[in-house]
């Protein structure tokens, strides 16, 4: 698929396609139908639309707070199809309209993002080809939930 179709294709169904950090899950189910996994635990849904998986996290306030993208089509190996540069552009775009930002490249494997104030980041894992972006206070509790694991995992060690 070339990519001026690819382009136009995003362009046109920007309304329809994505979830956005902010939006409640009654809007989630608007915009997608019901999810096809729901993880009560930690509030995750998964649903399928435009050809990909995108999986929500819902913050304190039970807004989206994290949004994960991945094509539902493979590659010959296997592997979900790579997120194009002009589709990341797109599906940020539609997350923030304050204006993206590169953050400086610390790994090979990973590229970041940032919006102009800071609220938002981004990162796309170019190894599984997953789009991840949320805001900076989700990130945070992920973070520390996560120290507290391997901290637990370490205990008596």
């Amino acid at each position: 698929m070339n990519k001026l179709f690819i382009s136009i294709l995003f362009v046109c169904l920007p309304g329809v396609a994505f979830a956005r950090i902010g939006e409640t899950l009654e809007q989630c189910k608007a915009r997608y139908g019901e999810p096809i996994i729901q993880e009560n635990t930690h509030g995750m849904y998964v649903f399928i639309k435009s050809g990909f998986y995108i999986m929500v996290g819902f913050g304190a306030d039970k807004k989206v707070a994290c949004i994960t993208y991945r094509k539902t089509t493979k590659d010959d190996l296997g592997q979900p199809q790579e997120i194009a540069d002009e589709e990341i552009q797109i599906i940020l775009k539609l997350n923030s309209n304050k204006k993206w930002g590169r953050v400086l490249e610390i790994s090979f494997t990973n590229k970041l993002w940032t919006n102009e104030d800071k609220s938002y980041g981004a990162n796309y894992d170019m190894l599984e080809n997953t789009l991840v972006i949320t805001n900076y206070e989700f990130a945070k509790k992920f973070q520390d939930k996560m120290k507290e694991i391997d901290k637990d995992k370490t205990n008596g060690l």
